[in-house]
Formats: C-alpha cells, structure tokens, sequence
C-alpha cells in the first residue's frame, strides 16, 4: 500500500494548501517585525498581509493584526 492510497486527493491537496498558508503566515510575521523598525507608516504593508492571510484561510488572524496595525499606526503620527 503506498502512502497516498485511501486518502482523498483533494483532501491532500487542501493540507498542502494550510501547510503552505502557515508558512506564508510566518513569513509574514518576519516580514512585519522588520518592517516595523525601518517603516513607522505601515498601514499599507498591513493591508497587504491582512490580504494575504485572508487568501489563506486565516481571516481571524488577518483582522487581529489588523487591528493592532491601526493601533500602532495612530500611536505613531
């Protein structure tokens, strides 16, 4: 029996597709920090990581740091 025998090939494709998504998300993360040393205006980095993430299936994520974006933003001007 090989290890994709019995498994729906859909069903493997969307694990791949979260395994993927949690990759990005920490990519993401990274990406956020270092912005948030070089770009103290970093709404539209925000919004394209909220985006990102929503693509992904982390919706819940996106609005999280979302929010915080605007928080950080406004403490910041």
């Amino acid at each position: 029996m090989n290890a994709g025998d019995g498994v729906n090939p859909e069903i493997e494709v969307e694990l791949g597709e979260l395994e993927f998504g949690r990759g990005m998300f920490e990519l993401a993360l990274i990406h956020y920090k270092k912005a948030l040393t070089v770009d103290r205006y970093n709404t539209i980095l925000f919004n394209k990581i909220a985006n990102c993430y929503c693509r992904l299936k982390f919706p819940w994520v996106a609005i999280k740091y979302y929010k915080q974006s605007l928080s950080i933003d406004s403490s910041q001007h």
